[in-house]
């Protein structure tokens, strides 16, 4: 059985991720409306988060997630999650702990909300798994490529 562990997440950790993304997600990350290759975005993404977090699986950063405060309603954290391809092998134990992990981040947050790329299915079964309301697919990436808006909310 593989040993996981949850702890807060480093540079040095974006580092050792950036260099083993899966494809799925350097895709969805050079898709984005934004400048960042996937190396700068996951640690731009470290500097602006609260609860930032890393799973690691038997020694190797698996993945990196956490959760900046929206302009302008600080109740609402705009999430992110990249991760591995370790994480292949290991589905079942980051399907456990990513439940984990999205309760956490809504004891900040009373709402989740974020982007996925249309194409990364996977990406999107899982977040319907996970309980989050994904919407229709808008344009949204640098070449007008389609991704949902979904949301995560706080138990009432």
């Amino acid at each position: 059985m593989a040993r996981a562990e949850i702890r807060r997440a480093t540079e040095a950790d974006a580092r050792e991720l950036a260099l083993d993304l899966r494809a799925e997600d350097v895709a969805e990350v050079e898709a984005e409306p934004h400048e960042f290759g996937p190396a700068e975005a996951l640690l731009e993404s470290l500097r602006v988060s609260t609860g930032k977090s890393a799973l690691v699986i038997d020694g190797r950063v698996a993945a990196l997630w956490g959760a900046a405060p929206l302009e302008g309603d600080p109740s609402v954290g705009v999430v992110w999650l990249l991760g591995g391809n370790v994480l292949h092998r290991h589905r079942k134990t980051f399907a456990r702990l990513s439940k984990q992990a999205v309760a956490a981040l809504l004891e900040h947050f009373a709402e989740l909300f974020n982007y996925v790329d249309e194409r990364y299915t996977a990406a999107v079964r899982w977040l319907e798994w996970l309980g989050a309301v994904v919407y229709p697919a808008v344009p949204y990436g640098v070449n007008g490529e389609l991704f949902h808006p979904f949301e995560i909310r706080r138990p009432a």
